[in-house]
């Protein structure tokens, strides 16, 4: 009771603070300089309920520093800071709250662990849960971990009402098995379990996240061995913490990769969306033969209705490529995202990529060919954003392009397929898209992303394509110093938060800027 009266004054004190959200506000002091280590949003609803900045405030000796953990409302006003003591190779991945608590998810590469800490809101430690991994797999679940955007929602931990939490973690086996679990946390009771799924003998299993809506989490569950390859997507019940549904991609006509879920306000329906393969083709080497859009019943995992968008016929009208969907100037387009519009219209933001010849990697390595160990020839990059628009049938009806710089991939990639980089492209934040952001109503919604271009002192600009109910506006925002690490994260519907690292000065400034 003491703490839901203590949580109502905070929330209140918030609400009137609110009009000073827009200032400027610093998280370090003269006396002791801080470095920003990890920031983030806090996920609560399925919504931003605000931000978390873990600073590293002094180092005790050469294995361990010691921490600020800064938490903000979603109107940057001050919530807490937590102090405490630990190794210097840490990362806070991902938060999630509820009405009582806060749960932080860290990764400790060098201890090969995880920790989640749960907290309540007056910052006291509630309960800390330990998952340790294979020193051997190290490698692989630091990539797990820069599949995370920080600039995107939660992909691996996520608040279950004033249940607690949960968190889906990949689990490397032994002799190239992989699978995944899904970890149940009750705060109120202090127990945990697990969902567990059977694994075959070097099958290779991934759970990648798609949605989470009020009640269902959506997983996108692969199998990657050639021989039992599979796709499907299965939606578990955060509450019962059972299997709700599954859609087979193997028991359709194509195979779906989807990029999107989307939960139809008002309705019980889930819109899918993403591209549509032949059955015998792998999807890391093919682009597929369109965009394909599913609606389902959220109750039953009943496929409603199927509709197909193929390259050669429906796309080609309003977007010019081959029957691959292979455009002259953009190469590929890579689906990053999709949002509902009014009337029930569906945008998705997609962004080029290309394979090009790389000059310099031509010249270098041919001069140099006998200390090369993998000489470089051809080069891939991103290229501009275009912006999909389906109708409600969902068929497309339009297709704009917004130039944007390039941005080159890592070389000594010439023998894996471009399809296969372009992951790895999204992985390692090489694509210039980071989220789709709502605006104050239903009708306004901005598609955000960087375009590093640069000019004189500016480093490049961060772009939102604002849709107002018709139509799309442009807007940039410019990054200007060199010095200075800019992260914008998602705020509040309406605007963008912006946060100046400066590791010369060892500062850290963050401001909310309206967009809506």
């Amino acid at each position: 009771m003491t703490r839901n009266i203590l949580f109502f004054i905070l929330t209140l004190l918030c609400c009137t603070q609110g009009a000073f959200a827009q200032k400027t506000l610093s998280l370090s002091d003269a006396a002791t300089r801080s470095v920003l280590y990890s920031s983030g949003t806090i996920q609560r609803n399925n919504q931003i309920g605000g931000y978390f900045f873990l600073m590293q405030n002094d180092q005790i000796d050469k294995t361990t520093n010691a921490y600020s953990l800064h938490v903000m409302d979603e109107n940057l006003n001050r919530v807490r800071n937590i102090k405490f003591k630990a190794t210097a190779y840490l990362r806070l991945q991902e938060a999630a709250a509820n009405d009582s608590s806060m749960a932080f998810l860290f990764f400790y590469p060098m201890d090969k662990k995880y920790e989640l800490r749960i907290y309540s809101n007056n910052g006291e430690l509630l309960q800390t849960y330990t998952r340790a991994f294979d020193s051997n797999k190290r490698r692989l679940h630091l990539q797990d971990m820069s599949l995370h955007n920080e600039s995107e929602g939660n992909r691996t931990l996520f608040e279950v009402g004033n249940q607690g939490y949960m968190a889906v973690f990949v689990r490397w086996q032994s002799r190239g098995t992989c699978t995944y679990d899904i970890n149940f946390y009750d705060v109120e009771k202090h127990k945990t379990s697990k969902f567990s799924p059977g694994v075959a003998d070097r099958d290779f299993l991934r759970a990648d996240f798609l949605a989470k809506t009020d009640s269902l989490l959506f997983l996108e569950i692969s199998n990657r061995r050639s021989s039992r390859a599979s796709s499907s997507i299965m939606a578990f019940n955060i509450y019962t913490k059972k299997k709700a549904f599954e859609i087979n991609s193997n028991k359709e006509k194509w195979q779906f990769e989807p990029s999107a879920v989307l939960p139809v306000p008002g309705q019980d329906t889930i819109v899918m969306v993403g591209k549509y393969f032949e059955k015998d083709v792998k999807h890391l080497k093919s682009n597929g033969k369109g965009i394909a859009i599913y609606r389902v019943s959220r109750n039953t995992g009943a496929i409603l209705t199927r509709t197909y968008n193929s390259w050669e016929t429906d796309i080609s009208r309003h977007y010019t490529c081959n029957k691959k969907g292979q455009n002259d100037e953009n190469g590929y387009l890579f689906l990053h995202n999709a949002t509902l519009g009014p009337d029930g219209k569906i945008f998705v933001a997609a962004e080029g990529y290309h394979r090009r010849v790389y000059a310099y990697g031509v010249v270098h390595s041919t001069l140099f060919l006998p200390f090369h160990m993998m000489p470089s020839f051809t080069t891939v990059a991103n290229a501009d954003m275009v912006i999909l628009e389906f109708n409600k049938i969902d068929k497309l009806v339009k297709a704009v392009t917004y130039d944007k710089q390039t941005t080159r991939m890592m070389s000594r990639m010439d023998f894996l397929n471009r399809h296969m980089v372009a992951r790895t492209m999204r992985s390692v934040g090489l694509f210039g898209y980071r989220f789709i952001h709502p605006g104050g109503d239903a009708s306004h919604f901005s598609i955000c992303y960087y375009n590093r271009r640069t000019s004189g002192d500016e480093k490049g600009y961060f772009t939102y394509l604002r849709y107002n109910g018709q139509k799309f506006r442009q807007y940039e925002i410019p990054i200007i110093s060199k010095e200075i690490r800019n992260t914008i994260l998602p705020a509040k519907p309406g605007f963008l938060l912006i946060v100046e690292d400066n590791r010369k000065e060892k500062t850290v400034e963050m401001r909310m800027e309206k967009i809506s």
